[in-house]
C-alpha cells in the first residue's frame, strides 16, 4: 500500500522534463535489453497459443455485433452496468 512519502514523490516528480523522466528510468531498461529475444519468444508463444483457442462468449459477439453497431454499443453499455453491479459480498 502507497505511504504518504509515496504520494509525495509522485506529485513531485509528477512535472519533470522528459529528458529527466528518460534519464531516471534508463536504468531500469537493461532488464528488457538483457532479455528482449525471451520476451519476445515468450510473447509469441502466449499469442500463438491464444489464437488457437476457440472464441469463448466475448468475442463472438463482439465479432457477431461489432462496437461502432448500434447493437454492439448497446452490449457494451450492458456489459459496463454489469461490472458495476456488486456482488454479494461488495454489495455493503
Amino acid at each position: 500500500m502507497m505511504g504518504v512519502e509515496d504520494l509525495h514523490n509522485i506529485s513531485k516528480n509528477a512535472y519533470i522534463s522528459e529528458a529527466d523522466a528518460l534519464k531516471a528510468l534508463a536504468p531500469h531498461l537493461a532488464f528488457f535489453k538483457e532479455n528482449d529475444q525471451k520476451i519476445r519468444s515468450v510473447a509469441k508463444e502466449l499469442l500463438i497459443k491464444i489464437s488457437a483457442k476457440k472464441p469463448g462468449l466475448t468475442q463472438s459477439l463482439m465479432k457477431s455485433f461489432p462496437i461502432k453497431t448500434p447493437q454492439g454499443n448497446a452490449i457494451m453499455s450492458l456489459a459496463e452496468c454489469l461490472a458495476r453491479v456488486p456482488d454479494a459480498k461488495c454489495a455493503n
